[in-house]
């Protein structure tokens, strides 16, 4: 019988250090990059990616990457990610799903302290995209996020990155995990690009 690797019990947000999920995240890069041999996949072929603040912590785990100096990531995936903690959830306006009262609860539930709200590891895009894994990264055209995603975009594409970006017109931020049938063509095409993406970069 093979034996299980131990883990760490998830925690709620209030439970949990701002840091934890993103080092939990990293721990399990880590391991599939060193278990390759013993799990039978090749550790050469590592993607990751993520939505919203997933996308959030999948740039974390680059920069993490970057810092320790691997394991190396071949291909990165970013659904409408959070990329900016640090701006004012004021200037979040209009009717899209992400509003201000959202931006506040996200904020006042995850950073206790203002000062974590500067750090490259909440907030990728006041950090370097130096060594950054090539990236496909979608935006909704209704979503509030979209132009910090694309001033994101742009600084990894003038940094040198391989960015593949697309904005998916007239759907908002939660889109992806829409049941709507009006919507399964932008989630039709999403699921082509992230397999498009998948394909050119691990094959």
């Amino acid at each position: 019988m093979r034996r299980r690797r131990p883990c760490r019990r998830p925690r709620t947000a209030r439970a949990a250090r701002p840091a934890q999920a993103l080092e939990e995240c990293f721990d399990v890069v880590q391991w599939v990059g060193r278990s390759g041999e013993q799990q039978g996949w090749d550790a050469e072929r590592i993607s990751t990616g993520g939505s919203s603040a997933g996308g959030n912590l999948t740039l974390g785990v680059l920069e993490l990457a970057r810092r320790n100096g691997g394991p190396q990531v071949q291909a990165c995936a970013l659904f409408i990610p959070f990329v900016d903690a640090s701006i004012p959830s004021e200037t979040y306006t209009g009717k899209a799903f992400v509003n201000p009262a959202l931006v506040r609860t996200v904020r006042d539930t995850y950073f206790t302290d203002e000062s974590q709200l500067v750090d490259p590891l909440a907030s990728p895009a006041l950090g370097t995209v130096e060594g950054l894994s090539p990236l496909l990264v979608i935006s909704a055209g209704l979503d509030s996020l979209r132009p910090h995603i694309e001033g994101y975009v742009a600084k990894a594409t003038a940094g040198g990155v391989a960015v593949t970006y697309r904005c998916i017109e007239d759907v908002d931020y939660d889109f992806p995990l829409s049941n709507s049938r009006a919507l399964r063509p932008q989630q039709r095409e999403m699921t082509g690009l992230l397999c498009e993406h998948l394909l050119q970069r691990l094959a």
